[in-house]
């Protein structure tokens, strides 16, 4: 039971740091780079906040579900399929970035 337990706050933590890490694409997305910038460098330096760490891990995990999900739409059905078509993605981001 104790395993359940802490396996459930790890998981709420994570969902945590993905809101806040989806929160900070938002504020991006939605102004100027360097409003935002700011913004997270306040964050950044805020002693009780949730430290760099966090954002990235939180930021890998958006980014993650977001190639998965990409891939989909792009017609991978089984995990394998996911899994291929994520690394072909993010291979080509250089290239397609600028797009």
């Amino acid at each position: 039971m104790h395993n359940v337990c802490a396996m459930s706050e790890r998981e709420s933590a994570r969902g945590a740091d993905i809101r806040m890490a989806a929160e900070f694409l938002l504020i991006r997305m939605g102004q100027d780079e360097k409003a935002a910038a700011e913004f997270i460098d306040t964050v950044l330096d805020n002693p009780n906040g949730p430290g760099a760490p966090t954002i990235v891990a939180g930021l890998l995990d958006v980014g993650a579900a977001l190639v998965r999900m990409l891939a989909e739409a792009r017609g991978a059905a089984t995990d394998d399929d996911k899994r291929t078509m994520a690394h072909e993605i993010l291979r080509g981001l250089p290239e397609s970035s600028a797009e």
